[in-house]
């Protein structure tokens, strides 16, 4: 093929400038939405990346509510061991006084 010309296939329609520069038309605007939707995603995955900083901010933060609610879990504790305790006390005396009329003595 050698000092002959290549075939050379047929001009289509959108071959001409004009076809061509709606073909690049579109190219760009698919190129620049699929850019802006790729933007998108990245900007969003940003938001959503805590730094170190912000962890140890977060992690104190449940240590110090960690505490304060076993602070108030122990006061808890304690006033319902004094009520318990109270409570006995009622019934044992309740018991003793209502087994002391029976016999007929008084306390």
């Amino acid at each position: 093929m050698e000092g002959k010309d290549m075939p050379v296939a047929p001009l289509q329609p959108e071959d001409t400038p004009i076809g061509l520069a709606v073909r690049m038309g579109q190219l760009e605007k698919t190129t620049s939405d699929g850019l802006k939707s790729l933007n998108d995603k990245l900007d969003t995955m940003a938001n959503n990346f805590a730094t170190q900083t912000q962890l140890l901010e977060a992690k104190q933060e449940a240590e110090r509510t960690h505490v304060g609610l076993a602070s108030r879990i122990k006061k808890l504790e304690s006033w319902n061991e004094w009520a318990v305790k109270i409570v006995l006390t009622v019934v044992i005396l309740s018991a003793l006084a209502a087994a002391g009329l029976k016999a007929g003595g008084a306390l």
